[in-house]
């Protein structure tokens, strides 16, 4: 027996023109709609409706015979059965709701909705040609459309090679930082969990981190300490403040036991920007490396460097690395002016420097003078050499810095608003601010 070809559902006009009696019509239609499975009495002559003003084949179970359907009569057809998953069109019509629309697909017609006009050269779901050209609605079975993507989905899922795995990072106290040794808890502003530790992939640095690594990649800032000390925990103050913000921070040294005096970690270490671009080569391939808990959960386009005092002699020595987002040097400044250095400098940079009072002073005001090829904000807070930074959560210069970062790491518009424009919100404060390439 040969399957109906669809149709579409007109408005009933011009019947009494129709030579099939109206009751005819109307078995016929049942009749279609049960489908081949033997409702049709064979002593009833149910014509299956086929192309306009063409012959039509009989599809019951008695004797095939064919006949001449007017316009009119294939006008009143009825939609055809939806096909089931296995493709059988011949079954009893779905019942599911029809996709976008909510209205249940019945076996019986329904009634002409607004909206739904025929537009020729569409096909129906099977992909052959409507009659009327209109687009037939989707089928039970057809595939689920993909979710959007948000770009904070968890990483893919890729074996690790037991051959890459290490040792796990050793964890240390936020009470190891000096200040915080008698604190319950750690006074940081930020929503995230902090924690510190030493990773085994890179010994003598230690990394401050949000204790949840998932959802957005964290951008990272690789901190160098005064006195170039190897001291991990001697600058935590801050430094834990910006992992509570989302960033994962690593400094130079391994983290000192509570209450251990500033070179407890040994002399001055004689570190440079090298060292800091080492940290930058680190972190890039735990990004790559599947075994690592670091692993796709890190922005490598977003590092910056920064450091207090000699530790931003290194962070303006590694800023001309072409991986660096931004510097911040900090109550800092070369001791000789640099011009090679100065003409590869790509990134915006912040001074924070503690006034005239400030050893660094001196230094900082000719690097800005000198320095003409990148954005500067360079300013002065009456606080001395020291600055704010190992008070808790790095004081003023820890926020001021942090804003900064946000800024320049994460585009915050908020943060933009203290550095840009005359009316800045740090224009009229406690800071003495010169601006270069800025507003």
């Amino acid at each position: 027996m040969e399957k109906p070809q669809r149709g579409v559902r007109a408005p009933n006009r011009n019947r009494s023109n129709s030579p099939v009696p109206g009751m005819a019509l109307m078995q016929m239609v049942l009749c279609l709609a049960a489908g081949a499975a033997g409702a049709c009495d064979s002593s009833e002559a149910s014509q299956v409706v086929g192309t306009r003003g063409s012959e039509s084949r009989a599809g019951t179970a008695g004797p095939q015979s064919t006949t001449t359907v007017p316009e009119t009569v294939l006008e009143t057809a009825m939609p055809a059965p939806v096909a089931s998953p296995g493709g059988d069109t011949g079954a009893a019509p779905s019942t599911q709701p029809v996709a976008g629309s909510g209205t249940p697909q019945a076996g019986a017609p329904q009634a002409d909705e607004p909206g739904q006009a025929d537009e020729p050269g569409k096909t129906n779901a099977t992909g052959q040609p409507s009659p009327t050209g209109a687009m037939e609605p989707d089928v039970e079975g057809a595939p689920p459309e993909e979710p959007p993507t948000t770009g904070s989905e968890e990483p893919p899922a890729v074996p690790c090679d037991p051959a890459d795995e290490t040792a796990p990072p050793e964890a240390a106290s936020f009470t190891q930082i000096p200040g915080y040794e008698r604190m319950s808890s750690a006074p940081t502003s930020g929503p995230a969990s902090a924690v510190l530790e030493e990773d085994p992939g890179l010994p003598e640095w230690t990394v401050y981190r949000p204790e949840d690594l998932s959802g957005e990649p964290k951008p990272v800032l690789i901190w160098g300490n005064g006195g170039c000390l190897p001291n991990g925990t001697l600058y935590g103050q801050w430094l834990l403040e910006l992992a509570s913000h989302g960033y994962i921070a690593i400094a130079q040294g391994s983290p000192q036991p509570e209450g251990a005096s500033p070179s407890a970690g040994g002399g001055p270490s004689g570190a440079t920007g090298a060292d800091m671009q080492r940290v930058m080569d680190w972190i890039t391939a735990e990004h790559d490396r599947p075994c690592s808990q670091y692993y796709q959960r890190v922005d490598v386009t977003k590092i910056a460097v920064a450091g207090q005092s000699c530790g931003g002699t290194m962070a303006m020595t590694a800023a001309a690395d072409e991986r660096v987002t931004t510097v911040i040097v900090a109550n800092s400044g070369l001791f000789t002016r640099n011009r090679s250095l100065y003409a590869s400098y790509h990134a915006p940079m912040a001074f924070l420097i503690g006034g005239r009072n400030d050893i660094a002073y001196s230094n900082a005001e000719a690097d800005v003078a000198a320095i003409d090829t990148v954005p500067i904000w360079y300013g002065n807070l009456n606080v001395g050499h020291g600055g704010t930074w190992r008070r808790p959560n790095g004081g003023e210069m820890g926020r001021v810095g942090l804003a900064w970062l946000e800024w320049h790491m994460r585009g915050d518009a908020e943060a933009e608003k203290l550095f840009v424009g005359p009316d800045c919100g740090l224009c009229n404060s406690e800071w003495v601010i010169e601006k270069k390439m800025i507003d």
